[in-house]
């Protein structure tokens, strides 16, 4: 494979680690801030994504339900 890391075109020769996140630090090392690594960005951008998306659903939930009080409010007048 062009631009491939493993010797041939196929996963069956592949060794060591091939996710990104299992890094073997050295002895003494110290670890990256976990926000710093790239399962941590991953972690951060799902989190910001899960709270957009609760903010339009309850935006969304509350114009529906305005509409609807609304709607009510105007056929029993």
């Amino acid at each position: 494979m062009f631009g491939s890391p493993l010797k041939e075109a196929s996963w069956n020769s592949a060794e060591g680690a091939i996710y990104n996140g299992a890094t073997v630090l050295a002895e003494g090392a110290e670890a990256p801030l976990w926000f710093a690594t790239s399962e941590g960005i991953w972690l951060i951008i799902a989190m910001a994504l899960c709270v957009l998306a609760l903010l339009i659903g309850h935006g969304h939930e509350s114009a529906a339900y305005r509409r609807e009080r609304d709607r009510a409010r105007g056929a029993s007048q």
